[in-house]
């Protein structure tokens, strides 16, 4: 629900576009207008408002809109946390190239009889990559970065064995393209802080595994001087 405060903020701005037409909003208008350095800066309440369309539905009682709490769509956290990360690391360094990469499995194709389409593809959540390193971030938008089948703390088996799988597909993929490049693989597990902090780190065969966890309630400054200490 708005704020009393903010809904007559919205009501005055309404009250200022006199003389422009209403349109009925859906997805597809949005896809209609063309972004350029001239109206730039429309970008973001135009972003802003293709967010509260996606997540504006109807009730069947009486065909009234209602918006949907976007905190509680998990699918939808979970891409967000990933673009904010990956998107952060665009904007805010530059000691990296950031990307998400494709990494090809090593199926000897000769030996196989499966159907290769079947076979899921491999794909990093970002990618930070300069000549010496290559980190590679899976973000997890989990309410906990332990598993609760356990009677003591756990990591979660799966995003370990991910992550791990990702670093030494993507050697052995860089090894036979390059001949033995000298690339330090490194992985990184973050996870929002939901009461509990992480700030761990494994040598994991050949590879550098990090455990973090990152406060998203927390002021702007400390956000960004915790993604960026990741890096270190």
């Amino acid at each position: 629900m708005l704020s009393k405060a903010l809904k007559n903020e919205a009501k005055g701005i309404y009250n200022q576009l006199t003389g422009i037409k209403d349109i009925l909003i859906s997805p597809q208008k949005f896809s209609l207008v063309t972004i350029h350095r001239n109206n730039i800066h429309y970008k973001f309440p135009l972003q802003v408002g293709q967010l509260i369309t996606a997540q504006t539905a109807i009730e069947e009682r009486n065909g009234n809109y209602f918006f949907q709490d976007f905190d509680r769509n998990h699918h939808q956290m979970a891409r967000l946390f990933e673009s904010f990360v990956r998107r952060f690391y665009m904007r805010e360094q530059k000691r990296f190239k950031v990307s998400r990469e494709n990494i090809e499995w090593r199926i000897n194709e000769s030996e196989s009889t499966g159907n290769l389409a079947l076979i899921p593809k491999m794909q990093t959540d970002i990618s930070l990559i300069s000549p010496e390193r290559k980190i590679i971030i899976d973000t997890k938008f989990y309410l906990s970065a332990y598993n609760s089948r356990y009677d003591s703390p756990k990591l979660h088996s799966s995003h370990l064995y991910q992550l791990y799988s990702y670093l030494c597909n993507l050697e052995e993929q860089s090894l036979s393209r390059n001949g033995g490049a000298n690339k330090i693989y490194e992985g990184i597990l973050l996870y929002p802080k939901n009461g509990i902090a992480l700030d761990e780190s494994y040598k994991i065969g050949s590879h550098r595994i990090k455990i973090y966890t990152i406060n998203l309630e927390g002021p702007w400054q400390d956000i960004h001087d915790r993604l960026i200490s990741l890096l270190d």
